[in-house]
């Protein structure tokens, strides 16, 4: 928390070299007076702030430590303790401290952002049915006020991430409204970029370009044979499911992308539970140990950039989940537990002792 406007008085006061009757005579005030602001018990009157700062040769906002927005360097470590509880299970305490934290800082939006990011990103933290959806339901009041930026990319990621919220509070109409409002363009304007680098002669930069478009793409490509697949099962045909999961896994093994995302993981987990629901369940089995195996790879690099050394991606920085490896592999260990896909496996020795190198690598 920032410090109170009577110790930051008495510390600019200190500063100045000035007693508290000093800055009272100087003022027309009384010396208590002084010290009722500096114990903060009493607050300067309006009309004395502007003195009062000529005094201590600071602005009236400085005085008031009013700033128009934080930096994006300043809100993580603002942040940092409703992460820490809502890793120690302490959902409701961890709320708490995002709104009272945005009371603080009312207006700004790209922490009104980033806080509706950290409300999404620990549903799973958030207890019952009951409380994950009043979790969710702060988070997409968040994200309806950073909808009304006049920040275009602010305004489209709130976008974004409203349809997602939406459709998982199971508000699909809601979720349709907000996908709408996003741009609307098949223009590859990353390739034409990319080109026009070329032709300057700026090679790296062109690279980082094709990069970016390669990488984008293939995630893309992944997520639409992953839907396809939901399709198919939702039809009654499981086994085109499981074909269209091969062709996803096939693409993101050509375009190297589990080396800098955690695509692989999500189409093994997916492709699991599917080999379990049509029965072949020592296939499931050893798809699931090669989920967790991508899964634990992946919780290594949570919290930085991932970047490979050479390869397609060696331009590009992808950031991975600010979520801590213990919390996430205590997430990835829950969807395996509560999955009812799994069911088939629960209680055999070799989930068992799947589950429990989950649980050992989360303790490391």
């Amino acid at each position: 928390m920032n410090e109170s406007m009577g110790k930051r008085i008495q510390k600019l006061r200190r500063q100045r070299g000035l007693t508290q009757e000093q800055a009272a005579a100087a003022l027309g005030v009384t010396a208590a007076a002084v010290s009722k602001w500096e114990t903060d018990a009493a607050c300067p009157d309006v009309a004395i702030l502007a003195p009062l700062a000529r005094l201590l040769k600071v602005t009236v906002d400085d005085l008031l430590d009013f700033r128009p927005a934080l930096t994006p360097e300043e809100i993580p470590p603002l942040l940092a303790e409703s992460r820490r509880l809502f890793e120690e299970k302490r959902a409701g305490e961890a709320r708490e401290a995002v709104l009272a934290l945005l009371q603080e800082y009312p207006g700004d939006l790209n922490l009104c952002f980033t806080a509706a990011s950290l409300l999404a990103g620990y549903l799973a933290s958030a207890g019952d049915e009951r409380e994950t959806r009043e979790q969710g339901r702060q988070a997409a009041e968040l994200l309806e006020k950073c909808r009304e930026s006049d920040q275009q990319e602010l305004r489209d990621a709130s976008c974004f991430m409203l349809a997602n919220l939406y459709n998982m509070l199971e508000d699909p109409d809601r979720a349709l409204a907000a996908m709408e409002e996003l741009p609307q363009s098949e223009l590859n304007t990353r390739l034409v970029r990319a080109n026009i680098l070329l032709g300057k002669g700026e090679t790296a930069a062109a690279e980082r370009e094709q990069q970016l478009g390669l990488y984008s793409a293939g995630r893309d490509v992944c997520f639409h044979l992953m839907g396809l697949a939901a399709i198919a099962d939702r039809d009654g045909e499981p086994e085109q499911g499981l074909a269209l999961l091969d062709k996803a896994l096939a693409v993101e093994d050509l375009l190297k992308m589990g080396q800098v995302s955690g695509m692989e993981s999500s189409i093994r987990l997916m492709r699991a539970g599917k080999l379990c629901t049509l029965g072949r369940l020592e296939e499931a089995q050893r798809e699931a140990e090669r989920y967790v195996d991508t899964a634990l790879r992946m919780a290594d690099l949570a919290g930085g950039p991932v970047r490979q050394e050479t390869g397609l991606y060696s331009r590009i920085e992808v950031r991975t989940s600010a979520i801590s490896r213990k919390f996430l592999l205590a997430t990835i260990r829950r969807t395996l537990v509560e999955d009812q896909d799994f069911q088939p496996l629960r209680g055999t020795p070799a989930w068992a002792a799947m589950l429990e190198r989950l649980e050992g690598a989360g303790e490391e």
